[in-house]
């Protein structure tokens, strides 16, 4: 989750820029299909369960 004072630019960026594929939730929310990453041992690691289209 991306948190930000402009939601807008930071969509158009990720979508246009970046090129990532994404889903509309609705309401103006694009669920984005991110790449590949890693996450460094030691650390809490939150889980997300999509119930939106996938892309």
């Amino acid at each position: 989750m991306i948190y930000t004072r402009d939601a807008e630019a930071d969509r158009a960026f990720i979508r246009d820029v970046l090129g990532w594929s994404h889903v509309d939730a609705g309401h103006g929310w694009l669920i984005f299909k991110a790449p590949p990453a890693e996450v460094p041992g030691g650390g809490e690691v939150g889980l997300y369960e999509p119930r939106h289209p996938r892309a």
